[in-house]
């Protein structure tokens, strides 16, 4: 289902657009139902404190060792770093797999062999995985708007 909206930008006096400087926009927006890869996609979110001295190395690290162990795992969709603005420490990575059931089925022993590496790769640095999460995409449709580049509100 796609809409089509008529979007004026101007001067505006009494809630009503200047008819001098009024501007005609189009703007669409569509609604849609998730696609199966959003229907199913699962996120794995991992909160970790570490110290900023160590923050370089540690992501470098799990970019070399579990980025890439995790990447070569069916179902792998991608990985990303988020860095909280108000807490120097804090590191969130979110990792999309395909199914919550791939994700899942990698073997426990091959994640403890991973975690071995990992811990030794960064030796005595302070690091700690604080929380843990499971997030899936709610199933309703999903609204997406494209607004063109040159429009500028008043």
């Amino acid at each position: 289902m796609v809409y089509i909206l008529s979007i004026f930008s101007g001067a505006w006096g009494n809630g009503v657009p200047a008819r001098s400087s009024r501007q005609r926009r189009w703007v669409t927006l569509s609604i849609t139902r998730p696609t199966d890869i959003y229907a199913s996609m699962v996120i794995e979110w991992l909160k970790f404190q570490v110290a900023e001295a160590d923050q370089i190395h540690f992501l470098e690290q799990d970019l070399a060792i579990w980025t890439q162990a995790l990447a070569a795992q069916p179902g792998f969709v991608s990985k990303e770093v988020w860095l909280n603005p108000t807490a120097p420490r804090e590191l969130i990575l979110v990792i999309r797999w395909r199914t919550r059931e791939q994700w899942q089925a990698i073997c426990p022993k091959f994640l403890a062999e991973i975690e071995a590496q990992f811990r030794s790769a960064l030796g005595e640095r302070d690091f700690q995985m604080v929380q843990t999460g499971e997030f899936q995409p709610h199933k309703l449709p999903r609204v997406h708007v494209n607004i063109p580049p040159d429009w500028r509100p008043s």
